[in-house]
């Protein structure tokens, strides 16, 4: 049986994407002897590296500060901040974690070097080494550098699965919680807003979940634009989301959960002939109306039982809704929150500070 070749094909080829550009290596030479800096800096240019020097370890931690640098090769014995100086100070940069450090030494004692890999260099070359010699340093630096920036690339990515769902790209339930739990233990003052979609059955079950999932993601995007960057919204359920607010008084709070829940409410898909539109419920838990020490899941333990009595006055608009939780104190500044409130305006601020920052890079003052 004769084997055969098999080769891709020229149109899959073709359609493949091609390979992304590799990064240029910035690489910051500090070195005293001037004949010997640029000696290096030739080779390093030869080799491809972006190249920058420095006299000193004061100039090269003012450089450092300046710019991005992937590679540092530096003297050991230098005037006003000698190699070792230099490099206890970047190790303590945690913006610096990522670069690849080589000790230039004219010194063979073991007691050096031990000290040098203690304070944080990754290599040494020797101050009479050959060009053969730096060659083949650099090419394992950059071999170095390529496997880091893939695993921090790999890594960038699982944070963003982890912190952000797949469909509406909202913050994840778990991302939230750990948002919350770290405003709590900060005493932050903050209050969560939960949001539900009336009768979302009634669209994945007459429409299909395709449907479903594209009146999500729009509501996803539309939370998004409309939110600001401080505050977390998150995809709490099925169809339920959860928005953690910081710094808002109760009113406030309350103005931006309806005007949200109103423009939500007015979207509008079009499919087989129909428009279609979907109701949204809130309620509401603010920190500052409840016990010190109280938790995240008691907050929304108070959100879910508002949510929980909404939905009742809107199906039985008539009749008692059931009970809710009775906030132990309210701020004489402040609307006590129940069922049955309807205070406030949606033109009311959404944040404590003239201007806020908002996700889509604006900046809108008091509404």
């Amino acid at each position: 049986m004769t084997s055969q070749r098999v080769t891709t094909p020229q149109r899959r080829r073709n359609d493949l994407p091609p390979d992304p550009p590799a990064e240029p290596v910035r690489v910051l030479i500090v070195e005293d002897d001037e004949n010997f800096s640029v000696w290096l800096a030739s080779i390093a240019r030869r080799l491809g590296l972006t190249v920058t020097t420095a006299a000193n370890g004061v100039e090269a931690l003012r450089k450092l500060a300046a710019e991005h640098f992937d590679l540092l090769i530096s003297d050991f014995e230098m005037p006003r901040k000698d190699g070792l100086a230099l490099i206890a100070e970047v190790r303590a940069n945690s913006e610096m974690s990522g670069l690849y450090a080589v000790m230039l030494t004219a010194h063979d004692e073991l007691s050096v070097k031990v000290t040098a890999l203690t304070l944080g260099y990754d290599d040494f070359l020797a101050k009479g080494c050959t060009e053969v010699e730096v060659v083949a340093k650099v090419a394992a630096a950059r071999r170095i550098l390529a496997r880091q920036r893939a695993l921090d690339a790999d890594a960038r990515e699982w944070r963003d699965i982890a912190n952000h769902d797949e469909l509406t790209r909202v913050a994840t339930r778990r991302y939230f919680f750990e948002q919350a739990e770290r405003h709590i233990a900060q005493k932050d003052n903050i209050a969560v807003v939960l949001f539900d979609v009336n009768d979302f059955k009634y669209i994945n079950d007459n429409y299909g979940h395709l449907m479903g999932d594209r009146v999500l993601k729009d509501m996803g995007g539309l939370f998004l634009r409309r939110t600001r960057s401080d505050d977390v919204i998150a995809r709490y359920g099925g169809d339920e989301f959860v928005l953690l607010v910081l710094n808002l008084t109760v009113d406030e709070t309350r103005a931006v959960a309806e005007r949200l829940a109103a423009e939500l409410s007015s979207l509008q898909w079009h499919e087989r002939d129909a428009t279609l539109q979907v109701g949204v419920t809130i309620g509401m838990g603010c920190s500052s109306l409840m016990p010190a020490g109280a938790t995240i899941q008691q907050l929304l333990e108070v959100a879910d039982q508002e949510l929980y009595a909404n939905k009742w006055l809107k199906k039985h608009p008539t009749t008692t809704p059931p009970e809710v939780y009775e906030y132990p104190v309210a701020a004489a500044s402040t609307v006590p929150v129940t069922a049955a409130h309807r205070a406030g305006t949606t033109s009311a601020a959404y944040g404590s500070s003239p201007k806020e920052s908002f996700r889509d890079g604006s900046s809108r003052g008091r509404r």
